[in-house]
């Protein structure tokens, strides 16, 4: 999305609104996800510290019994790494 500058920077720099163009943003990925897997316990890190975690109950994640627990310095690292344990999240509007 472009913008026009009122600053005095450069004409080719632009406003870049939201993230990363044509991905959600992973505070919407964190909603959907919750809604589809309640029984996983995400954790925001307190002040000071700097690690996303998911406590992920035994059996919860498909074709694996284990109880788990993953970590990411960031939630979108967080959220990509539910999908890779979880599978894609539903399409937006579907079940959930």
């Amino acid at each position: 999305m472009k913008r026009q500058r009122t600053d005095r920077a450069p004409d080719w720099l632009q406003v870049i609104e939201g993230g990363t163009p044509g991905r959600p943003d992973a505070v919407d990925r964190l909603r959907r996800f919750q809604r589809e897997h309640p029984e996983v316990r995400v954790i925001a890190p307190p002040p000071g510290l700097y690690l996303y975690r998911a406590e992920i109950p035994e059996g919860s994640v498909p074709g694996d019994s284990r109880e788990q627990i993953t970590k990411s310095p960031d939630l979108a690292g967080l959220m990509d790494r539910m999908d890779d344990l979880f599978g894609p999240p539903s399409p937006p509007g579907g079940p959930g």
